[in-house]
Parts: C-alpha cells; sequence; structure tokens
C-alpha cells in the first residue's frame, strides 16, 4: 500500500536547482507510526500513507488510486510564515481517494511554488476564495512588503537602494518593480516570480537594521499575498458573519470566517469555543478593540503592532501573548 505524494516545482532549471531545499523549509510534516518515511528526490517531494499515487502534471495535480484502505491521517504544517498554522488531511469514511484529494485541493492552488500559503484546517472553500482573489488581482502578486513605518524619519532613495542591493543583496534581474509608498512608509519589491519573493523574505525578514546599528529597529519583510489568520474574542452567536465580512474589510480582503474549536487536548475537543477566526489578507493594521454587530471585539493575529502604551502595559501585553491568554 503506497500512496505517494509528489511537490515539485515546475518552473526552469535554476528552479529546480534550489526545489528540493525550498520544500523541506516550506513543509514540516509530522508522520504517525503507521504511515511509512518521506523521501525527496530530484523530482520533488514523496510521501507514502495509503494506496493510490498522487503526481504533478502541467496544470496541477492528478490522483490515481489502486485500492480501497485507511490511510493514516496526515498533518501538513506550513513553516514559511511565523503563525505556522496547520491542516490534517483525513481521510472520509476510510477512502484513500478522500483523503489524497483533500490533499490535491491543498497543493493544486494557483502555481504550485505558492502552494503551501493556502494550507488550513477543514476549509478548503477558503482556499479556493483565495485562489479566486490572486485570479482577481485584488492582491498583489509576487510583491514583498519592507515595513520602514518605525523609522523617525523617510529614507532617501540612495538609501533605499542601498538597501535592497547591499543588505537584502537582490539581483537587478530578480527585481520588476521597486516602489515606495509614501502614505504607508513601506517599500514594496514585485520579484520575478513568487519563489523568489519567498526565499527574500525567508532569509531577510527581521535580520538587519535599518539604518545600521544596534538601537535601530529590526527592519520586517511579508509577502504581500500571504494570508493571516485574525482571532475576534467575546463575540456572541448572535452577530452575523456579513457584519465581521463588513468590518474587516476595511481592512484587507476577508477568504473565510470559521468558528474557533478547543483543541484535541481537553475534554471538550471540537467543541465551538466562542472565537471566530477570519482568514484574510491584511492591507493595513486592523485596531485591538472594536464594535462588530453592536458588541465589542478583541481582535488579535500574528505579527499585530503593539499598543504605544507605557512600559509597564507593554510588557503586561508581552507576557499575555507569551503565554498565550490573548
Amino acid at each position: 500500500m503506497n500512496t505517494s505524494i509528489l511537490y515539485s516545482d515546475s518552473g526552469s532549471t535554476p528552479r529546480h536547482e534550489v526545489s528540493q531545499p525550498l520544500i523541506l523549509h516550506r513543509f514540516s510534516l509530522l508522520l504517525p507510526e503507521s504511515a511509512t518515511a518521506l523521501s525527496v528526490q530530484p523530482s520533488g517531494m514523496s510521501l507514502h500513507f495509503g494506496s493510490g499515487l498522487l503526481r504533478p502534471t502541467l496544470t496541477g495535480f492528478s490522483f490515481s488510486s489502486s485500492a480501497a484502505s485507511t490511510p493514516s491521517p496526515v498533518l501538513l504544517r506550513s513553516v514559511n510564515r511565523s503563525s505556522e498554522k496547520c491542516a490534517v488531511c483525513k481521510s472520509a469514511e476510510g477512502a484513500t481517494a478522500g483523503a489524497a484529494s483533500k490533499v490535491l485541493a491543498l497543493l493544486g492552488v494557483g502555481d504550485r511554488s505558492e502552494g503551501s500559503l493556502d494550507i488550513m484546517e477543514d476549509m478548503p472553500e477558503g482556499i479556493e476564495d483565495h485562489y479566486e482573489v490572486v485570479q482577481n488581482r485584488q492582491v498583489r502578486l509576487h510583491t514583498v512588503r519592507i515595513d520602514l513605518s518605525q523609522l523617525p524619519t523617510i529614507p532617501c532613495a540612495y538609501q533605499l537602494q542601498e538597501f535592497v542591493g547591499r543588505v537584502l543583496q537582490v539581483q537587478p534581474e530578480d527585481l520588476l518593480r521597486l516602489q515606495w509608498s509614501r502614505r504607508e512608509r513601506c517599500l514594496f519589491l514585485k520579484m520575478r516570480d513568487q519563489l523568489t519573493a519567498e526565499l527574500l523574505v525567508g532569509s531577510h525578514s527581521g535580520r538587519h537594521r535599518f539604518p545600521s546599528g544596534n538601537f535601530r529597529p529590526r527592519i520586517a519583510l511579508t509577502l504581500e499575498d500571504g494570508t493571516t489568520d485574525v482571532v475576534l474574542h467575546d463575540l456572541s452567536e448572535m452577530v452575523d458573519e456579513e457584519d465581521v465580512q463588513a468590518f474587516l474589510g476595511q481592512y484587507g480582503v476577508v477568504l473565510n470566517i470559521t468558528n474557533g474549536r478547543w483543541p484535541c487536548e481537553v475534554r471538550f475537543a471540537g467543541v465551538d469555543n466562542g472565537k471566530l477566526v477570519v482568514r484574510m489578507v491584511i492591507r493595513r493594521p486592523i485596531p485591538r478593540l472594536a464594535y462588530i454587530g453592536g458588541e465589542e471585539t478583541l481582535i488579535t493575529y500574528e505579527g499585530q503592532p503593539v499598543p504605544r502604551t507605557s512600559l509597564l502595559t507593554s510588557l503586561s501585553y508581552a507576557l499575555r501573548r507569551f503565554f498565550g491568554c490573548e
């Protein structure tokens, strides 16, 4: 019983040269004892957990099954974003084709170099929404945002060019557009493809100071078409999803809204915990406190700016985030 899930980049030869380490960086696979080993080959990554074969094609992936059996659950975790959201691919009534079709839906979004960005739990429709958003050009593709809003002064053009070329080591042939936004105080780099953009963010985000110096802020790099899970606290079931969509739509592109669940470690695992999890592409910071549907809610998400308050309040906020109280 062998089901192979193959993942590989279908670009030119230079992209194939970095496909194997990129795959290992982007996917962390936690396999149960009943699953067989993970292997990496020149064609990509192969994972065996049932019966059948999932192959890459020119336009996506195709699945063929040789027998029906019960595959072991496979946990795919995206490690190229700080949020590290997870997706459990389980079979439907023990059908191997059902499990593989979910993996097929997760990996077959857009081009193969951006498939892992869209892995999420039990929400394939959210992934389809993200694909439609990308196709409709509501989100800037292959674009890296360099946030310089923390700087006390606006850098000149020479400083920006030196930072991109000398510090980030961006080559002219990889860069299609370099734009400074005076309104957002951010620098946007449109790269030649998604792979190059992901490598730039993974290699340099939070690792450099600008201008150079020990007391200068570290610069964050993010993907413009990357998604974030925004959590809404303290809302009752009386609040409609339309109200949530209308409010958060002011701050980005809302892809999906789902109810949070208690984790498997507690007695009432899987029961609604009263939180709303909204997957969206954030274009500008969302306020921490807001009124939605006539109710006050606390809004939290990864990468949220720290409130500019007293030192004691900031320390309390950091401790609450560290111990998972928010």
